[in-house]
């Protein structure tokens, strides 16, 4: 039997990696493998499951079995599933409905704080994208410039090349011309003279 060809899996240091692309590709395939086990969270257990994070680079990804937006209000409000009973106990431990005000202020501060901070990044992120579209447009648009004056100069020398080459073939045909003409004549005069 051939030698293994990869290492296989192996356990390693929880440390940071320093090497940049290491990394990278570490947090694609540990990131892919946090959103399949919350999907297997959602689907077993029939909990609504929403994972945000946020690149080394600062770049968000999402992943929810409903809608991230949904499920990240419905945590920063502490609303609970229209399913489930409300929690008399907690209310209970409350001893001033002055508390209960500051907290939901406070909530909906953090909410609109996250909520706008994920959207402003997203916002971020499509115009990053529309500008290097714009100037990979541009690139090609000069490009397409460059190559359609070599194609009119390679046309003008194929034209050239062309016609060279015409002229070149009349000629020869009027020296071939020329030639069995004076051989005709050559011929002529041979015949008259005997």
């Amino acid at each position: 039997m051939e030698g293994r060809k990869t290492k296989g899996r192996q356990k390693i240091e929880m440390k940071r990696i320093e090497n940049q692309d290491d990394r990278l590709v570490t947090f694609s395939k540990r990131r892919s493998g946090v959103y399949k086990k919350a999907s297997e969270l959602a689907t077993l257990c029939g909990a609504e499951v929403g994972v945000v994070v946020f690149s080394p680079s600062g770049k968000p990804f999402s992943y929810a079995n409903s809608s991230i937006d949904s499920i990240a209000n419905r945590f920063l409000n502490g609303h609970r599933h229209h399913h489930q009973h409300h929690d008399y106990d907690h209310d209970k431990n409350h001893d001033n409905i002055n508390d209960d005000i500051m907290n939901i202020d406070a909530i909906d501060r953090s909410r609109h704080t996250i909520v706008e901070a994920y959207r402003q990044v997203r916002i971020d992120e499509m115009n990053k994208k529309h500008n290097e579209l714009v100037s990979k447009l541009e690139v090609e648009r000069e490009r397409g410039k460059a190559l359609q004056k070599r194609m009119k100069a390679k046309a003008k020398e194929i034209s050239y090349h062309h016609q060279q080459k015409q002229l070149e073939a009349l000629e020869a045909a009027a020296a071939a011309a020329a030639r069995a003409s004076y051989r005709a004549g050559g011929r002529l005069l041979l015949r008259s003279s005997t």
